[in-house]
């Protein structure tokens, strides 16, 4: 650790002020005199963004003293403050300097046995503090963390109770013969690059009584909506000349006021996030798997299609 030292000066400072100094470079402090001290708020002008331990004079007329350290506290910066002068302060300055943040307060008559005791503890202190601060960044950064997971974790537990209320409304509608698939069975446009994975996914779409069509381009899916609107449209995440949030802003604008479903088709699940952004047009996500478990939630998306 770096341990930066910064001494202010006033007219009249013992020659023991040289003394002090030493006693912070055998602490491994690196030392900067600044001279003069500043006017009242121009400290903060001439301090650096880092830890320092702040070596001020206690200059009694007008509480300068004090003014300025409270002036160096305003930074969020680990600073430690201290006070000297050739002799004790009054009690009235001490107090309110003490009260204002100051750390210690040091006379320069003072032998070498007390400098070395007060540079020691101003660099504990110092030392404290820095971790203090890196402790609390880390703490900020983990509350960061799970503020953000809380809110993405939200977000699908609000999509999740969307697509259950969608499959309760189609279970509803064919419970009470409002939907008939096996006599009406409603059209469902598969739009996939992979030939194995359209035919899985039509495959499927039949048991569950959908008329499927399949399409491997943007272009041919297009051209197949201007024909024949399908009511559920299931697309890949990418296609080869156009990708998915494109896509379904051009079916939106084809279509027109009728009304589609269009679930997006991906083996990427960091991709949902965007593709159900609420400009794209796109109403569900489906993650593709080889799995029974993916094969179920391709089936409950395609039904809850038909809410």
């Amino acid at each position: 650790m770096v341990k930066k030292a910064l001494f202010f000066r006033a007219e009249g400072n013992s020659c023991n002020l040289e003394s002090l100094m030493e006693c912070c470079r055998g602490e491994q402090f690196e030392i900067e005199d600044r001279g003069h001290a500043p006017d009242h708020e121009a400290i903060k002008a001439v301090l650096p963004e880092t830890p320092i331990v702040l070596f001020v004079p206690a200059i009694e007329e007008d509480c300068l003293g004090v003014k300025l350290a409270q002036d160096a506290l305003e930074s969020k910066l680990p600073r430690v403050i201290v006070l000297y002068a050739s002799s004790m302060p009054s009690r009235e300055y001490l107090c309110l300097a003490f009260r204002e943040g100051v750390d210690d307060i040091v006379t320069l008559d003072a032998d070498k046995e007390t400098f070395a005791a007060k540079v020691t503890r101003a660099a504990r202190i110092l030392r404290a503090r820095m971790e203090t601060t890196e402790t609390g960044g880390h703490l900020q950064q983990k509350i960061k963390s799970l503020q953000l997971l809380s809110e993405q974790l939200k977000c699908r537990d609000a999509k999740w109770q969307e697509r259950l209320l969608a499959l309760s409304s189609t279970a509803t509608r064919l419970a009470t013969g409002q939907l008939r698939l096996a006599e009406n069975a409603p059209s469902l446009l598969i739009v996939a690059t992979s030939n194995s994975q359209a035919t899985s996914a039509a495959e499927l779409a039949c048991q569950l009584g959908f008329n499927p069509l399949v399409s491997h381009t943007a272009k041919e899916a297009m051209e197949q909506i201007e024909k024949h609107p399908p009511q559920v449209i299931l697309t890949d995440g990418t296609l080869p000349d156009m990708d998915a949030r494109t896509f379904a802003h051009d079916v939106r604008k084809a279509l027109g006021n009728k009304p589609a479903i269009i679930i997006a088709w991906s083996s990427s699940p960091e991709t949902e996030e965007v593709l159900l952004a609420p400009d794209t047009g796109i109403d569900d996500f489906v993650l593709k798997s080889t799995t029974s478990e993916g094969g179920g939630l391709l089936a409950a998306a395609l039904l809850g299609g038909l809410r």
